[in-house]
């Protein structure tokens, strides 16, 4: 009976193990079945990639990193994934531009005043003394001015997703603290090969020097030029304290970014994914505006701490500044054409 009872025990047991197996095997066929299922999903039909001239330590990589990538690569399900590509990898800000218009390259962040060499108009962004504070700067960039500027693009095969934020530039130079317009006479300022900027610099009675930025650190420290304006952030991530003596407040030039994408392939985007494109843009911009008045800030210090002479102006110091910048308006008034000189003449009041 003992051998019997055993044969059944034996043969209960075979039969629950195969059971169990075929249970087994039941559960891996079906988690093939769902992984075959999911893995077109998780295989990208569309990849962003993002250009731009700064380091991966800016405020504009750590927020393309943990704001717009994020966005998009979560909520479109793995659908888009994007691709940072800084420290000028892809070329210059002029180069990204034209390789947004030809397909080769999604998006870039780009200065107004490289926009300008497509479209003269942009050069608006960049006159002296157009705002006095990131407040007013965000509203016009937020509000009628941006929306004009942006309708200019279309032509161009391009679409702005929002305005970025750099900064108000500063002065900076070897030989003295600036106080009044006077104290800039002679002084080599190196600027951005932007007409704008040029012939505020000669109003002031400087002699402006364009040199690219990727230049600029060796022509300060051999003394090609005397200076050159840049705002905190770009002082410190260029490491441009390191080859200057003064910087004085004269918050003269503010500086924005677009996020530039190629009109044809947000065109070509389905609808669901283009929203979340345009939604993670303009998250980008909103968080990166307050981030970079923030690191402009902790720059200063850090800048200070470095051993540089930081003096502010006072009101009237400059008002005196304001004033040179007259004549610039009036030379490039045609240029802006009435639509943008309308605006422009409400923001100076």
């Amino acid at each position: 009976m003992l051998n019997i009872a055993e044969a059944h025990a034996s043969v209960s047991l075979r039969r629950e193990m195969t059971m169990k197996r075929k249970g087994l095997l039941l559960w891996v066929l079906a988690a093939i079945a769902v992984l075959t299922v999911a893995l077109p999903a998780l295989t990208a039909e569309h990849t962003i990639k993002v250009g731009t001239v700064i380091s991966e330590q800016h405020v504009d990589y750590i927020t393309l990193v943990d704001v717009f990538k994020k966005i998009v690569e979560d909520e479109s399900k793995g659908r888009m994934k994007v691709e940072i590509y800084p420290n000028a990898q892809l070329g210059g800000d002029r180069e990204m531009i034209e390789a947004v218009q030809l397909g080769t390259l999604e998006t870039c962040l780009p200065t107004p005043s490289v926009i300008a060499g497509f479209d003269k108009r942009f050069s608006v962004f960049e006159p002296p003394y157009l705002f006095d504070t990131y407040e007013e700067a965000f509203a016009a960039l937020n509000g009628k001015l941006g929306a004009l500027m942006d309708s200019y693009l279309a032509p161009l095969g391009l679409m702005n997703l929002g305005y970025a934020n750099i900064g108000f530039r500063q002065v900076l130079n070897n030989k003295r603290a600036i106080f009044t317009p006077d104290d800039m006479k002679g002084l080599k300022i190196r600027v951005m090969e932007v007409p704008v900027m040029v012939d505020y610099m000669k109003e002031l009675g400087a002699n402006p020097t364009p040199i690219s930025y990727g230049e600029l650190y060796t022509a300060l420290q051999q003394g090609t030029v005397d200076g050159n304006d840049q705002p905190y952030c770009m002082v410190y991530d260029g490491k441009i304290f390191e080859v200057q003596k003064y910087l004085s407040e004269t918050n003269h030039f503010f500086t924005s970014e677009l996020f530039i994408a190629g009109k044809p392939f947000m065109d070509k985007l389905p609808a669901d994914l283009r929203e979340i494109v345009v939604k993670a843009g303009k998250k980008y911009c909103e968080v990166q505006w307050g981030r970079i008045v923030e690191q402009n800030k902790k720059d200063k210090e850090r800048i200070q701490a470095a051993g540089v002479k930081i003096n502010e102006l006072t009101p009237e110091q400059v008002q005196a500044f304001k004033k040179k910048a007259d004549a610039v308006y009036d030379k490039y008034k045609d240029i802006y054409g009435p639509d943008v000189m309308a605006i422009v003449k409400e923001l100076r009041k």
